[in-house]
Formats: C-alpha cells, structure tokens, sequence
C-alpha cells in the first residue's frame, strides 16, 4: 500500500488526506480512497471493523515515527502525545473522534477536536515532528 502519486500527500498534521488506494479482495469488499473511505460488497459492521483495523494500523505507523509509546500514554485526557497521535490521525486519515477518544483514552469525542484544534493553533500542525509522522504510505 503505497502512495500511487495521486493526489497531495499531506506534509503536516493539517486537514489534508491522501487519496488514490484501490483494493479488491476475493469476498468482494472493494476499499478505495486513504483508509477505506468507500467499502462495497460488506454489511455496516463488517465496515466499522475494517476501518477500525486500518486506523489501528496508521496509529502504529505514527507511534513508531513519532516515538511513543501506545501502553506508556500518560492518564491525562489531553497529555501531549495523545493530542500529537490525535492531529497526525486526522491528517492522514478520516479516523473519527469517537475511536480516537476510545482508543487513546482521551475522554469525550468532541474533546478529541478542540485539543487538536487548540495543538494547530499553539503552532503543532506545523511542528517539524509532526512533519516528519505522516508517513508517504496509504492505509
């Protein structure tokens, strides 16, 4: 799964997404677009648990590139890691604030969105380690 040159790769953990992934498997599920963005041939479970394994995939590319420890998280709902996690997720994919809230412990899902928001606004969407986490490859 790699970038196919189509479409801007995203240089930072702003509201770019990367498009231009086609895959077809022998059941039928068609997945299309940075992480699934269009599922065919499977009921709506059978979607929510192949987007959840593709966020659950980015997630871990982003950890290893971003240097952090997913079971060393701090407890804290907007510790900076998680809000760092958080931001590269949705600059690289379409990962919903519901599964970053459950996945990374970060409270309530509209939460999610104002520590990213706040994290841009402090100048992190352009901060050199954000740059460097989002990874040239599609999910």
């Amino acid at each position: 799964m790699v970038d196919d040159g189509e479409g801007p790769a995203a240089t930072e953990c702003g509201p770019n997404r990367q498009r231009g992934l086609e895959l077809r498997g022998a059941d039928g599920v068609e997945l299309r677009g940075a992480d699934g963005v269009e599922l065919r041939g499977a009921d709506g479970e059978a979607h929510r648990e192949i987007r959840a394994l593709l966020w659950e995939d980015r997630l871990g590319q982003l950890t290893k590139r971003l240097k952090v420890a997913l079971d060393r998280l701090p407890a804290r709902k907007s510790a900076e890691p998680k809000v760092r996690l958080a931001a590269a997720m949705k600059a690289v994919s379409t990962v919903s604030n519901v599964w970053l809230a459950e996945r990374l412990k970060m409270g309530r899902p509209a939460r999610v969105s104002q520590y990213v928001r706040r994290f841009r606004l402090r100048g992190g969407g352009n901060a050199g380690s954000c740059k460097a986490a989002v990874p040239r490859v599609n999910t």
